[in-house]
């Protein structure tokens, strides 16, 4: 796995990838980024299965980006919910179980 940092001055996030035997797998993998805060148990979990499941996302902390609470705030009615998942299709799911996600990216559990 390889976490790519950025700390500029408009956004703080990390991307995490994997090895891909090729440039197709990697443009099969979903676009994900996971909006959470490293406090957050549930963030901790929903990023730990998405390693696990080697499937690359971007990590935006929202304590530290302010544009990344905003969306969450916007996606959420105004809640602070966290972590929310967005996808490349422009859904997201808020605070999921395991099982919810797996289901979203139809994998198994």
């Amino acid at each position: 796995q390889n976490v790519i940092k950025s700390t500029d001055s408009a956004t703080v996030a990390e991307v995490h990838s994997f090895q891909f035997s090729s440039p197709e797998e990697f443009m099969s993998q979903p676009n994900i980024t996971v909006y959470g805060a490293d406090w957050c148990g549930d963030c901790r979990r929903s990023k730990r299965f998405l390693t696990e499941k080697n499937i690359p996302f971007t990590w935006v902390d929202v304590d530290q980006d302010q544009a990344g609470e905003a969306l969450v705030l916007e996606k959420n009615n105004g809640k602070r919910i966290i972590p929310t998942i967005l996808f490349e299709d422009g859904s997201f799911l808020a605070e999921p179980s395991d099982e919810a996600l797996a289901d979203k990216l139809g994998l198994p559990v």
